[in-house]
């Protein structure tokens, strides 16, 4: 089985962010999210934060193939252990831009995002009755002031995959609909944005064109024109817009021509897994995150 480093980007609105959320994990770890109780670290690290999930499952039994004489074999958890899954993510401090370790089984890199806004919510509940709390106590409360409290906290956190060209095609077909296509030259062409040719050509470094696909038109012909559209660029990166199976928003940002951000076996992941939690920004897992979104600078590190 294969650990992979999967690539993604958080897009955040209001005045409560990263380092805020950040405290507020920890503080409010362990707890349940999904069906699992999640146990969360993170920590600061060369410009970056590195981070560690533990999602503990209620199992109690592991089953085991005696493979000689094939035997299926249960044996009990252990009193005071649990069986975990471990997700391990670094992210730029000033990009908001990562890497998250997924194998399968483990949370995906959706679900994390899901898990940050969860608890970024949580914050603003939080925050908002603390300060409309002190507002009461000091007697200046009334329904506007209220509303003012809540408008000024909102707060949103929006994670986005990173993915290679290569991996759009299955990507895209397995949304429901595609809703929009944005595409950024890094270098304008006349070819590529006719409209802006030659007048503007030698004035700006990047264009942009996106594109609303009508809801009634047949999703199959939707689909087939954006990677005929994407398969003939050479220098664009961009976004796609759509919804995903069960009707959430989903968003590719898509990336051209960059190697994978990296895998490693399981077995061989796992020989370096027997650590602290508390030590986990020391772990091998946090240096190859490191080492990989910093051979990719310009992807995780330029704004």
């Amino acid at each position: 089985m294969k650990i992979r480093y999967l690539g993604f980007a958080l897009e955040g609105e209001g005045p409560l962010g990263l380092p805020e959320l950040t405290t507020f994990l920890q503080k409010a770890s362990p707890a349940r999210f999904a069906l699992y109780d999640r146990i969360i670290r993170v920590a600061k690290k060369d410009g970056y934060f590195v981070g560690l999930v533990l999602s503990t499952k209620d199992q109690r039994q592991v089953c085991e193939l005696a493979k000689e004489n094939l035997v299926i074999e249960v044996r009990e958890v252990a009193a005071g252990r649990a069986v975990i899954d471990f997700n391990f993510f670094v992210i730029n401090e000033a990009t908001r831009r990562g890497l998250y370790q997924h194998y399968h089984q483990s949370m995906g890199v959706r679900k994390f995002g899901e898990y940050l806004d969860h608890h970024l919510k949580q914050l603003v509940r939080r925050e908002v009755e603390s300060a409309i709390s002190a507002a009461e106590a000091s007697g200046e409360v009334t329904e506007k002031k209220k509303k003012t409290i809540r408008a000024g906290l909102s707060s949103r956190l929006k994670l986005t995959q990173l993915v290679r060209n290569e991996d759009v095609p299955e990507l895209v077909e397995a949304m429901s609909r595609v809703k929009r296509l944005r595409i950024d030259f890094g270098a304008l062409k006349a070819q590529q944005a006719p409209l802006f040719a030659p007048v503007m050509k030698d004035l700006i470094t990047l264009a942009r064109e996106e594109y609303v696909f009508d809801r009634d038109k047949s999703q199959s012909k939707v689909k087939a024109a954006v990677l005929s559209v994407l398969k003939g660029l050479s220098d664009a990166k961009g976004r796609i817009v759509g919804d995903d199976e069960d009707g959430h928003e989903q968003i590719i940002n898509l990336l051209n021509n960059y190697e994978k951000f990296g895998d490693v076996e399981f077995g061989q992941a796992a020989k370096t897994m027997n650590l602290k939690v508390e030590e986990f920004a020391k772990s091998a897992m946090i240096k190859a995150l490191l080492d990989a979104a910093k051979k990719n600078k310009d992807i995780f590190e330029v704004q």
